[in-house]
């Protein structure tokens, strides 16, 4: 996540940990996957502005919806099908997403998520 990710040729700027937005993001990203499931681009404002020190309307929509696709191509998030509505992924990310960055192949991280589930 650290890093920027290429995703079907489409380019997502990395996620780095120390920038306070990418906390926020984050803190929130955890919030709807342990209470609310799905969210919205509006949601995701409402939830977000506090944790900056501002209020929803000093953050606009197209930011909300850049955060957003950042969230999913470094696969954090899916979106819903046919809806404006996302959700967190708990699983691993994509293969894709894995690739470029040089961590196991696709047969080594199908082997560790089988041995990981098998122990739990």
């Amino acid at each position: 996540m650290q890093k920027p990710v290429v995703v079907a040729e489409q380019r997502a700027a990395a996620l780095r940990f120390a920038d306070p937005r990418v906390q926020g993001l984050l803190h929130i990203l955890l919030l709807f996957l342990l209470v609310q499931g799905t969210f919205r681009n509006r949601d995701l404002r409402e939830h977000i502005a506090p944790l900056l020190g501002k209020k929803p309307g000093q953050l606009t929509p197209g930011r909300m919806t850049y955060d957003l696709r950042r969230l999913r191509l470094h696969g954090l998030i899916e979106r819903i099908p046919k809806t404006h509505c996302y959700r967190a992924i708990i699983a691993r990310p994509p293969p894709e997403v894995l690739k470029p960055r040089g961590w196991l192949s696709e047969k080594q991280a199908s082997a560790y998520l089988e041995l990981a589930l098998a122990t739990s």
